[in-house]
């Protein structure tokens, strides 16, 4: 009669499973098998045909420090290790539905204890304003003071329009850039308190001065055009500046003022990238985050 040899160990740690495998493994069970039985204890961890096979495997699971016992020993002879009443198996069906068991409860515990998703930063590594054309970002974040006054919506890879008052005036006082972990940020900052109508856009590299027939192209294989929309004579200080980050190439004037009075500005990336957008205020800017 085969004797089935059980472990009582209760709540082994994923250490004192790996111990028991080995010294399943070191007694002549197959590796697969071994991690299987260490895995469902307490429980039946090998089937063995003889008294003296039992005898050697109980004795170095005892000297591993496990606590076993002996099953369906009747018919044999031998001392057998002292140990509290077996736990019943249900044999390797019962393993194989432990096993699904188990981790269809890891999967469920890593749902419902999953964090939401990453908050949105509110830090900065932009040049101290004032500077017309930065060309490095400062190595440490700056903390914003203020929360946004409006929340990202998330990063996109098409359109974006945030709302606002068409006839509020506004200047254009600097372009700062900056390398964030994961992505590069472009900041518009502004003058006033209220920031007109604004749409983001993914287009393509080339485009044409105002309402001109000039053209140029931005650095890059894709581009956003940021337009800032309104009826007011709103104006410009800021030219075009070439930070050269990971994905932001360039940041360059397409248009101010005019017939319709819009501010446009192109940022050149390196390629097509999601991007994601939110207002700040004190000072206003418009801030643009582009994934790296």
């Amino acid at each position: 009669m085969p004797i089935r040899i059980d472990v009582l160990d209760t709540a082994l740690t994923p250490e004192r499973q790996t111990a028991l495998a080995d010294v399943l493994v070191r007694a002549g069970v197959e590796p697969e098998a071994a991690a299987l039985a260490a895995m469902m204890t307490p429980g039946p961890v090998v089937d063995v045909e003889t008294d003296d096979a039992y005898q050697a495997i109980g004795a170095a699971l005892t000297a591993a420090g496990f606590t076993v016992e002996a099953a369906d020993y009747a018919e044999t002879s031998g001392a057998r290790p002292a140990a509290p009443k077996a736990v019943p198996g249900f044999g390797w069906l019962a393993a194989g539905l432990g096993i699904v068991v188990v981790l269809l409860a890891g999967i469920l515990i890593g749902t419902w204890t999953r964090p939401d998703s990453d908050p949105t930063p509110v830090v900065t590594t932009d040049a101290p304003p004032g500077a017309s054309e930065p060309r490095t970002p400062d190595p440490e974040p700056i903390a914003e003071p203020e929360p946004p006054t409006t929340a990202p919506a998330g990063w996109t890879t098409g359109p974006t329009a945030l709302p606002g008052p068409s006839d509020a005036a506004t200047t254009l006082r600097t372009i700062r850039t900056g390398r964030h972990d994961g992505y590069d940020r472009v900041v518009f900052e502004f003058d006033g308190a209220v920031l007109p109508p604004v749409r983001i856009e993914p287009v393509g590299t080339s485009f044409t001065v105002c309402e001109s027939d000039a053209s140029f192209d931005v650095h890059g294989t894709s581009a956003l055009v940021v337009t800032v929309r309104t009826s007011a004579n709103s104006v410009s200080g800021v030219r075009d500046i070439e930070p050269r980050l990971t994905s932001v190439q360039d940041v360059v004037e397409v248009c101010h003022g005019g017939y319709s009075m819009d501010l446009v500005y192109a940022v050149g990336l390196a390629d097509p990238r999601p991007y994601r957008t939110q207002v700040l205020r004190n000072p206003l800017r418009l801030v643009v985050d582009v994934q790296a």
